[in-house]
């Protein structure tokens, strides 16, 4: 399993219906994932499964993560969705 050291790097989101909170804490829930989880090509995670989620108000979502490779690169394409709710968001380290 990978585990990485450096801080994930956004660059870009797009939020549906999340309050600022929510956003953060699911950026938040995405560093965490990318980081501890080791990732294959493309993962689901169902966000109630999380220590912090309940506490945080996001156990409700769930998280898709696909990881792409451009250039030598690996960016990570993650969408949260929680009925209305839909936060997506490209990273890399």
């Amino acid at each position: 399993m990978t585990k990485f050291t450096e801080k994930v790097s956004i660059w870009d989101i797009e939020n549906k219906n999340c309050t600022e909170e929510e956003k953060n804490a699911l950026l938040n829930a995405l560093e965490y994932t990318i980081k501890k989880m080791g990732l294959a090509r493309k993962s689901w995670y169902a966000l109630e499964d999380y220590y912090t989620s309940k506490i945080n108000g996001i156990d409700r979502f769930s998280l898709v993560i696909e990881r792409k490779t451009t250039a030598g690169a690996d960016h990570f394409h993650a969408v949260f969705e929680n009925g209305n709710k839909y936060l997506k968001v490209i990273a890399t380290f």
